[in-house]
């Protein structure tokens, strides 16, 4: 388990979200999920963040984040979700751009064969 102090020496704390610094700078790093190493063990910031101020991440859920800030690692901004829950959220708020449109049928008319003149292999209906 990372150590609460050795991480938070890592942390640059803006009026709401928690960053992780790049190496002994000021700066924050970049990296949208920032991954840390301790020990011989590498996982994301988020998690380790986690582990430390809440506990173990049970039954293979998500670290969310409410903030939607993924380099973020404010316990107060995380939450555990499935990955249906983490896309409810960002349908929620706006920032889901994916629709899952059906497709249209490929057979018949439909198909691409059969359109471009290419009637080989093309099944009428």
């Amino acid at each position: 388990m990372f150590p609460r102090k050795e991480f938070e020496k890592l942390l640059i704390k803006t009026s709401s979200c928690w960053f992780i610094r790049v190496r002994d700078t000021d700066r924050i790093r970049k990296s949208s999920r920032p991954q840390l190493n301790y020990e011989s063990e590498r996982d994301k910031a988020a998690h380790w963040a986690w582990r430390i101020y809440k506990g173990e991440i049970l039954g293979g859920k998500n670290i969310c984040h409410s903030c939607d800030d993924s380099r973020c690692v404010n316990p107060d901004h995380l939450f555990l979700g499935t990955q249906s829950d983490n896309i409810k959220d960002a349908v929620a708020k706006g920032r889901w751009t994916h629709v899952r449109r059906p497709r249209p049928s490929m057979q018949g008319k439909n198909h691409w064969n059969y359109k471009h003149g290419n009637r080989v292999g093309v099944f009428e209906k």
